[in-house]
Order: structure tokens, then C-alpha cells, then sequence
């Protein structure tokens, strides 16, 4: 009779907890590293307030949806297409009618379509700014039409993505994506209010940083930052692609060459959140979110509207790519009156000051460094998949960063590996 199979898995975000739980399922004895005091990684509420992932994208199928369910917090759906801001058919853009608005979105569509065709033949890689501009120079619109698209774009690969358009892949940036059932859903209370359901039973030890993972025929052994050893036979690597990038983890020997290669080459997005809660509702109540206009603005595409959703008068801004991380940067007080100005732009009055102000910082949170996973220029879908790749049957990793067809948190808890 062999001995039981034991494995270390770094990190109790929603990645490390379903491949724990896989482990666990198939007699594996497991101990999560869990470097936080508090298990969910980049999922994480406080009073209904998401810092992370706060929407289920593509309700239908999607793991995430069923997971709440049976765990008794039922989505509530928002509408859209899929997309991370809840889908246009909950978008308001302030001065423009129904109309309008189609028209936007039909110009912005033909172009974007236009755009990703021009990327598809081109002989290097495009991004997305380059093959917008190109098809806007084929199309010839009007002023208003091409101002709508390049917002169009902006949205798409600021709040979408987390980055800049300059900065990503036009041909790479959706290769292998898969979405779910039509529309988005958000969860009362947040998504992270039931993520800490899901660590119950599990055997985490928190406050465990792990600072060198080596590894080799005799198993892994990783070492943490107050000096404790940690032995398995197998490791579950789940470490956000911000932290793999910084190279927080002395890995020994070092990972191949194609794998750090990958995770050069793989890039790691900002979402910056900032939540306004006032004294009263102040604005259009039923609305789910409100966006500026084309042109107006200093960087907060989407505004959500959380008194849609449970009647509590909170305003989130949401902005992504380089914006995003200067919001995160920037003082309390400097964020406060960004967002202030914001809303008076918005809806044309100065709302009375917020009785709370909550705030991301996931670009400077060390367990964290970033959002989530995106393809840049000169990167390739397959790079996911390489960072996926398990090295000597004795490393694995997961993660949303090794999934090809999901992305967030979806893509975390679906990519649980089984070390045999």
C-alpha cells in the first residue's frame, strides 16, 4: 500500500480553493498557503462593496452562477451582452436618446469589425489603436461617428480588458475567449460575500508567504517569509500573473525558459473601483449604469448605480488601464475630488459630499500587482496555455492566468489541475 499523495497549493483565492477542494475529493492530503489573513485573493467584499470581481459574466452555464446558487446568494441579472459593465442595454449615456445611442453603437460596430478584420491580414501585429485608426481612414465616417467608435474602443480595452488600446493585441485579444449565457449578473452583497463559504473545512494556514518553492524528485519544499518549511510531494501553483512577473517566488531551479517567456510576455491589467456612499440617492434610481459621453470626462468610463440593485445610495466608479492606476495612486483626498468632478460632469449638479469613500489598490496590493490576465502586442493566446503546462510532475498551476477560454474569476475556479 503507497503512501498518501500530499500537495501544497499557493494561494486560497477562488483557484487555490477549487484545487484544493479537487484534491481533497480525491484523498490528497492538502495545505493551502495562503500568504493574505483572509481567503478569496482578487474577490473580495466589505458591505456589498466588490474590491475585485464584482459581475458574473454570462449568467447561463457560467460555474460561477451555479456556485452562488447552490450556496443560497441568487444572481440578480443586469442585462447586456456580456460585456463587464453590465451590457448596453443598462447603459445610460447622458444626452443621448435611444436613437442616438443605436447609432453609436452601429458606428462603433462597424467600425470595431472593420478594425479586427484589418488586424486578422495584417503582416505584424496590430493594436487595437493601430487597427481602429486604419479602419477609420478606410471608412471615412462622420466626426461624430468616428468619436463614437474610438470611445467605443476605449471602453472595450480600458474597463473590458484593464489596459490601454495602444498596448494590446488586435488579433490576439479575444483568441481562445469563451463566453456564457447571454447577460451579466451581479450578487447581492457582493461576489466576495460568498467566496468565504467556500474556504469552510478547507486546511489553510494563513499568513504564509511564500518566498522560494524548490522543487525535484524528492517533491517541493516552500519557504516562507517568517522562516517556516512547508514539504509535499506535489505544489498547486496559484499565484496571480502580477506576482509570477515581479518574481515575488524564487522558484528552484528556475522555471523553463518558455514558461518565464510566457509570463513576460502575458500582461496584467488595472480596474480601479472607487464606491461613493451619500446620504440619500440623488440621482435616476432604476438606472444600473451611467457612462460620460465621447469626449467628456477624465477617465471614468462606467459609473454603477448599486441603488438599482439593493437601494443603498452608492455611486462605483470604474476605470481601467493607465487612468486606473494613477487613481490608485493617488491620495484618498486627490481620489475624492477626481470622483467628485466626475459626477458633476455626469449629471450636471454637485452631489453632497459621500458619508464613505472605499477604494481598489490591487496595482500596489504585493499578493496581487494587477487585475487580471490580457493579451498584449507581440504575445499569443497559446501563452496561456504554456504557463498552464505543469513542470517535472511536480509544479502545476492554476489560475485565471492559465485559462485560454475564461477570464476573472470564472476561469480561476474552473482550472483546477490533478496532481496523480
Amino acid at each position: 500500500m503507497t503512501d498518501q499523495l500530499s500537495a501544497l497549493v499557493i494561494g486560497a483565492g477562488f483557484a487555490g480553493m477549487a484545487a484544493a477542494r479537487a484534491l481533497i475529493d480525491r484523498r490528497v492530503n492538502v495545505t493551502v498557503l495562503e500568504a493574505r489573513h483572509r481567503t478569496g485573493g482578487r474577490v473580495h467584499a466589505e458591505d456589498g462593496f466588490d474590491f475585485g470581481a464584482g459581475w458574473i459574466h454570462g449568467t447561463e452555464g457560467n460555474p460561477i452562477a451555479n456556485l452562488a446558487r447552490m450556496l443560497d446568494h441568487a444572481p440578480i441579472f443586469v442585462g447586456g451582452d456580456s460585456t463587464y459593465t453590465g451590457g448596453w442595454d443598462g447603459l445610460s449615456l447622458p444626452g443621448l436618446g435611444k436613437a442616438d445611442k443605436d447609432e453609436s453603437l452601429i458606428a462603433a460596430d462597424r467600425a470595431l469589425d472593420r478594425a479586427f478584420g484589418i488586424a486578422t491580414h495584417a503582416e505584424r501585429d496590430l493594436s487595437l489603436e493601430e487597427a481602429l485608426e486604419l479602419a477609420l481612414g478606410e471608412l471615412a465616417l462622420e466626426p461624430a461617428a468616428e468619436r463614437a467608435a474610438r470611445w467605443h474602443l476605449s471602453l472595450l480595452a480600458r474597463d473590458d480588458i484593464g489596459e490601454e488600446p495602444s498596448r494590446i493585441s488586435a488579433r490576439e485579444w479575444d483568441n481562445g475567449y469563451e463566453l456564457f449565457g447571454y447577460g451579466d449578473s451581479v450578487i447581492p452583497g457582493g461576489v466576495g460575500a460568498f467566496g468565504q463559504m467556500l474556504a469552510m473545512g478547507l486546511p489553510i494556514a494563513f499568513g504564509a508567504e511564500v518566498t522560494s518553492l524548490a522543487y525535484g524528485a524528492g517533491g517541493v519544499l516552500a519557504q516562507t517569509a517568517d522562516g517556516r518549511t512547508w514539504q509535499a510531494d506535489r505544489a498547486v501553483v496559484t499565484l496571480p500573473l502580477g506576482v509570477l512577473k515581479a518574481d515575488s517566488v524564487r522558484f528552484v531551479p528556475a522555471l523553463p525558459a518558455d514558461k518565464r517567456t510566457a509570463i513576460g510576455q502575458l500582461g496584467v491589467g488595472a480596474l480601479a473601483k472607487i464606491g461613493l456612499r451619500f446620504p440619500a440617492i440623488a440621482w435616476p434610481e432604476r438606472q444600473y449604469c451611467f457612462s460620460l459621453p465621447p469626449g467628456q470626462g477624465q477617465g471614468a468610463t462606467i459609473v454603477v448605480n448599486r441603488a438599482a440593485i439593493d437601494r443603498v445610495p452608492e455611486l462605483i466608479l470604474i476605470c481601467g488601464g493607465e487612468r486606473g492606476r494613477q487613481l490608485e495612486a493617488m491620495t484618498e483626498a486627490a481620489a475624492l475630488e477626481w470622483a467628485m468632478a466626475e459626477m458633476a460632469t455626469l449629471f450636471g449638479f454637485v452631489l453632497p459630499r459621500p458619508v464613505a469613500i472605499r477604494r481598489s489598490d490591487w496595482t500596489r496590493d504585493p499578493y496581487a500587482l494587477g487585475c487580471y490576465a490580457h493579451i498584449p502586442v507581440g504575445a499569443k493566446a497559446n501563452d496561456f496555455a504554456t504557463l498552464a503546462a505543469p513542470v517535472a510532475d511536480r509544479l502545476f498551476f492554476a489560475g485565471e492566468a492559465t485559462s485560454g477560454r475564461r477570464s476573472t474569476a470564472p476561469g480561476a475556479a474552473a482550472c483546477a489541475p490533478r496532481p496523480s
